[in-house]
């Protein structure tokens, strides 16, 4: 369990933020299971009531007994209304911040018939803020999360590949690793109505098919309805390249890996110098993942130094390329800050950044690497591994 120590400390640090960015507020709702997770030690559903200068409130609807268990919150309260709730809290502000993107209006409606409030501003930010700067607590269980996956990476993986096999079944190998070596095996997104299985597994030409998924990657899939994991179809061969990409999860906190393997007879030197430079581009990004620089300013700094030969298909199909070098993670895979244009708020120590340039090659598939990096006064430091060149089996 998550000790008290550590929610107070991640509460206090919500609430300062509410009052740098929203310095008139006076009541914030949190519905999203993730978010109470974050700010309380349990996955509720329900409803955590902040009151600027008054103790946090969880209201829960189902399941109870082990929220009370779990949370070294004071105030947990059983509800089956929000009715409940109004006689419980006190409030006199006509405004209310919300996780807006994630409450559906019909939700909203239903809260809202209760409480009345005039105006709604969003809380979202303030969450991802929060969020994006780690405790030694959550850095803890990144390195935990990051070595599984270097280890799966690095060591197993080379062992199963075998001629023949599908890519289903070195997807269900792959997560039968990670979790062997603790890992949870979910992979959480909080991208809107995003349904990621493990993550990205193909054979060569499969690694350039575009999905509906905002990244680099492409697959083949499992299926048209699930366009993730691997395709239970197309079989190993010697000559092929294997692109595996997933996120690896302990103990709630993500971290996001991609390697890349060739098989038997291969022999493309045009592929080997695109994955070497994805690699220099990895090395030059992470040198600059320190406190105080200006996400938006690496993107460009790196972006500039390539050619408009080797752009056309970086960052994934050439008609299907993803505007960002780079993203945070923790509890979910896609987080807060990105390296991309128009994100300008400088980074601090202890965000955990994602790197994955990639690019792809007609017929050979997609090449490149991502690894985990923490954000120091030195640069970046990988949490999981250090191996990035092509792995031969």
């Amino acid at each position: 369990m998550i000790p008290k120590s550590e929610i107070e400390y991640r509460l206090n640090k919500v609430q300062t933020l509410l009052d740098k960015y929203e310095p008139d507020w006076s009541v914030a709702v949190i519905t999203k299971k993730i978010s109470i997770y974050y700010l309380t030690g349990t996955l509720a559903t329900g409803v955590l009531w902040l009151n600027r200068g008054s103790t946090p409130k969880l209201f829960v609807r189902v399941g109870f007994e082990r929220a009370a268990g779990e949370s070294p919150l004071e105030q947990i309260h059983r509800y089956t209304s929000y009715r409940d709730i109004k006689e419980i809290v006190d409030y006199t502000s006509d405004s209310v911040l919300l996780e807006k993107s994630t409450m559906t209006l019909s939700g909203f409606e239903l809260f809202n018939k209760h409480f009345s409030f005039k105006e709604t501003k969003p809380l979202e930010q303030i969450l991802s803020r929060a969020m994006s700067v780690k405790t030694d607590y959550e850095i803890e269980r990144l390195r935990k999360a990051g070595s599984i996956h270097q280890k799966v990476f690095e060591e197993i993986v080379p062992t199963v590949l075998s001629e023949g096999m599908t890519e289903a079944e070195l997807g269900s190998e792959v997560l039968r690793a990670q979790i062997g070596l603790g890992s949870h095996g979910l992979a959480r997104f909080q991208m809107a109505d995003t349904d990621v299985f493990l993550g990205y597994l193909s054979f060569s030409e499969n690694g350039l098919i575009p999905t509906n998924f905002d990244g680099p990657d492409g697959t083949m899939g499992n299926c048209p309805a699930v366009p993730c994991f691997g395709n239970p179809d197309r079989r190993l061969r010697s000559g092929d390249t294997v692109f595996i990409d997933t996120a690896c999860g302990y103990d709630g906190y993500h971290t996001d890996k991609t390697s890349l393997y060739t098989y038997g007879n291969f022999n493309n030197p045009e592929a080997e110098k695109v994955h070497n430079i994805c690699v220099e581009i990895q090395e030059h990004a992470a040198s600059l993942l320190k406190p105080g620089a200006i996400p938006s300013e690496i993107y460009n700094i790196v972006t500039s130094k390539l050619s408009p030969g080797f752009l056309e298909g970086f960052m994934g199909c050439p008609s299907e390329q993803a505007g960002f070098l780079g993203h945070g993670v923790g509890l979910h895979v896609d987080e807060y800050p990105v390296i991309a244009n128009k994100f300008d708020e400088p980074l601090e120590e202890n965000m955990v950044i994602a790197l994955e340039p990639k690019k792809g090659i007609p017929v050979v598939g997609m090449l490149g690497t991502e690894n985990t990096f923490l954000v120091t006064n030195t640069g970046g430091v990988s949490l999981t591994g250090i191996r990035y060149d092509i792995i031969k089996v």
